[in-house]
């Protein structure tokens, strides 16, 4: 009934990273250009960051989708796990069998070594992807590291995207990462959607989904999304989402900004750190509801007191000074 009240097919805003409702932004199109060029101009290290629910997964799977037919990937989702244990899925993500259970560590590392080797000797470049980077430990990126010193002298064997919040760059800034941190060749921070991107991908989303309409979310209602979600699609998925069905239950066929308001409010109650903007902060503030502010008396003045001590001192230093130099002079010194 929800869907058929509305026109459409399926649900336009999931928040599972489904393939057919792909909207690249530009950055996003940048961000996926620099990892399929780095990648085939064999850099090594690769990274790109993002704040979360900005489209980092989504761009992810974008990449993996489009790789040339002589690249063998690894895709790493889940790095809340050991050195050992990161280096053993790698393994078992790109169909190398083993007994895994009784691997030690450098066994598992060796394995790896070999099926790269036999990989470049095929002609094949082999690149692993890791998602949620930032969950990485330092041993386990140490280990990451080991994998890509296989090089010719011309091009590195193995390529290397690592995706994640910005603590993952924070966490290449340690000096345990010096050394991981010089082989980076490539960084790329997803900025948000701007309010036109914003707008293309409400409408992208809802035509995927079968809409046919002329529109369902009014242009002022896309202006309040985008000032509450920041331009971040995950949070836009879910504002949308909820406005759907708030309207349904209201039977409105068009989503107004009185609705968006209706949802965030009811969606932000629990978050402390999203709040709608208030509309008095919108506007420039006047000079009668925003006075200048006024420096403190007490710091003002006691700014000024040293100011008279030192000028003080330095000149009863300069005054001793001089009848210093006038008394040697007349007692013929």
């Amino acid at each position: 009934m929800y869907l058929e009240f509305f026109g459409l097919t399926r649900e336009p805003f999931n928040l599972t990273p489904d393939p057919e409702f792909l909207f690249l932004s530009e950055a996003h199109q940048e961000a996926l250009a620099r990892i399929q060029l780095g990648v085939e101009m064999h850099k090594g290290f690769i990274v790109v960051t993002g704040e979360v629910g900005s489209g980092k997964t989504t761009l992810v799977r974008a990449f993996l989708q489009h790789v040339p037919p002589n690249t063998v990937t690894s895709l790493i989702v889940n790095t809340k796990v050991t050195a050992k244990n990161l280096l053993q899925n790698i393994c078992r993500d790109f169909g190398i069998e083993a007994d895994y259970k009784h691997l030690t560590k450098d066994a598992t590392l060796n394995l790896l070594y070999e099926f790269i080797l036999e990989s470049s000797f095929y002609g094949r470049n082999v690149v692993v992807v890791i998602d949620e980077a930032h969950d990485l430990g330092v041993d386990s990126l140490e280990e990451v590291r080991l994998l890509t010193n296989l090089e010719t002298n011309t091009r590195k064997l193995l390529q290397v995207v690592l995706v994640g919040q910005p603590e993952l760059w924070d966490l290449l800034n340690m000096p345990e990462l010096r050394a991981l941190k010089q082989r980076i060749q490539l960084h790329y921070h997803l900025r948000p959607l701007d309010l036109y991107e914003t707008q293309r991908y409400i409408l992208h989303r809802l035509t995927r989904a079968g809409f046919s309409g002329k529109e369902l979310f009014s242009s002022n209602a896309i202006q309040k999304i985008f000032e509450y979600s920041g331009g971040v699609p995950r949070v836009i998925n879910i504002i949308c989402s909820n406005a759907l069905l708030l309207a349904f239950t209201k039977e409105k066929k068009k989503i107004t900004p009185g609705i968006i308001e209706e949802v965030w409010s009811d969606f932000s109650s629990g978050l402390p750190d999203a709040r709608p903007v208030p509309k008095q902060t919108r506007s420039a503030p006047t000079a009668e509801s925003s006075p200048v502010p006024t420096a403190n008396p007490q710091r003002v003045e006691f700014s000024w007191r040293w100011v008279w001590l030192v000028g003080g001192i330095l000149l009863l230093n300069f005054l001793l000074t001089i009848l210093a130099n006038w008394i040697s002079h007349w007692l013929g010194f």
